[in-house]
């Protein structure tokens, strides 16, 4: 559970770096969709004792 709230958490934080950064709205809400679909399709990996974060983190950074 502590992996879910962790994502969670980060995809906010990029989201309100994208917010701070003044993205159009249209590419925020882009990117949110994305980031979302990934963690649903990531949550068998997680429950099988993969981290996904490190990949999410370095995907982030673009």
């Amino acid at each position: 559970m502590a992996i879910c709230l962790d994502f969670d958490w980060q995809t906010n934080e990029f989201m309100l770096y994208c917010r701070s950064t003044q993205f159009r709205e249209k590419t925020m809400l882009s990117y949110e969709q994305t980031l979302r679909l990934f963690e649903k399709e990531a949550h068998p990996f997680r429950e099988n004792g993969y981290d996904v974060l490190p990949v999410f983190a370095f995907w982030a950074l673009f």
